[in-house]
């Protein structure tokens, strides 16, 4: 199977114009499944908690090209929104929890705001074209609830 993706990936169309893999809140590691086409693509990671991101290029990525970029994805344009930093990294968001629906659930206190944060934001479009890619062939998103509307 590996032999067959890479004689894929090494044709010639790939190899000018190869894939590119979109981790919107990518707090914690890349998508694992990412990493049989890793060497052939493009991949740009976006988290606004840097927590649990790490903003450095690796020097041994395994991508043939790697932005992490510690931004806020937007739905819309604005230089900053705000951001609330959580308990758990993994539940920070530019939306404010609410406490409400939340208090039910064993993991609410995850979500307890620690502190909010005026973030750099700019829209998936806007990044996209700052990294010089113009399409997107595998968008991973985790964004707490504005998923959607960033897609859109």
């Amino acid at each position: 199977m590996t032999y067959l993706i890479k004689k894929v990936l090494e044709h010639p169309d790939l190899v000018t114009q190869p894939p590119t893999l979109i981790d919107v809140g990518a707090s914690g590691s890349l998508p694992k499944k990412w990493k049989v086409i890793a060497p052939y693509a493009t991949c740009i990671a976006f988290d606004a908690d840097r927590r649990e991101f790490n903003i450095q290029e690796p020097s041994n990525s395994k991508y043939k090209k790697l932005y992490l970029l510690n931004r806020l994805i937007a739905a819309k344009q604005s230089r900053t929104a705000d951001f609330y930093l959580t308990e758990s990294p993994y539940c920070s968001s530019s939306l404010k929890p609410d406490k409400q629906s939340l208090k039910p659930w064993a993991f609410n206190r995850l979500f307890e705001v620690k502190e909010c944060v005026q973030m750099p934001s700019l829209t998936l479009f806007d990044a996209l074209s700052k990294c010089g890619v113009s399409y997107i062939d595998w968008y991973k998103t985790d964004t707490q609830g504005t998923d959607l509307s960033i897609f859109d």
